[in-house]
């Protein structure tokens, strides 16, 4: 069994959504919203992760992983450029305010990069 494998398996219980690869052993966490006050229209449709949850998240990640930027993985999907051992890339799919006020400066005072769609 693959490190990734047993990693999205230990993670695919903690984390929100899903663990993707992109064909290059990249590790992928896609994620929503993070928030202690869920907003109205997201209370009904999932429980968000809490700012301590998204921060434990973040603690068990780089444990296991390097962060990388999404122009690195496209470099590494183009041009063949080298990705760090166990890379993980981070996605934010929904760019709710919570993503600005919480998420981003968590990730900005850590340096980590990460994809908000």
């Amino acid at each position: 069994m693959s490190w990734l494998y047993k990693a999205a398996l230990f993670l695919g219980r903690h984390l929100p959504r899903r663990a993707i690869s992109f064909g290059t052993r990249t590790f992928t966490a896609c994620y929503h919203a993070v928030t202690d006050d869920p907003p109205a229209h997201l209370r009904h449709l999932y429980r968000p992760r809490t700012v301590r949850e998204f921060e434990s998240d973040i603690e068990q990640l780089l444990r296991m992983f390097t962060p990388i930027s999404a122009d690195e993985l496209v470099r590494h999907v183009r041009f063949g450029q080298n990705l760090p051992r166990r890379s993980m890339l981070l996605t934010f799919d929904d760019g709710l305010r919570e993503i600005k006020d919480v998420v981003a400066p968590i990730l900005m005072r850590r340096g980590i990069p990460a994809v908000f769609l």
